[in-house]
């Protein structure tokens, strides 16, 4: 568990990259092409979902619809709304 406060964004580590790449280089060639298909299809999904998580964001704030605030302290009906999700 990291214990340390998040101050900047993660760095990619080229060694760790490197590594990865020429074990799956290794692999055989029936492997490596699911590796990427698998990759591709992560990739593909994390985009779609960013769209749609955009998309109803922008539908909130057109509509009024108020935002929770992490730093606030919550009342019970803010906190049973997060706990149920927003139907």
């Amino acid at each position: 568990m990291c214990r340390k406060k998040v101050t900047k964004m993660p760095i990619k580590n080229r060694a760790i990259d490197n590594i990865i790449d020429k074990l799956e280089q290794k692999l055989p060639p029936e492997e490596q092409e699911l590796r990427k298909q698998k990759k591709l299809a992560r990739e593909q999904k994390e985009e779609s979902d960013v769209k749609k998580l955009n998309m109803l964001i922008e539908n909130a704030v057109r509509s009024g619809q108020r935002f929770l605030k992490v730093t606030d302290r919550w009342t019970p009906k803010e906190k049973e709304v997060f706990i149920k999700g927003v139907k």
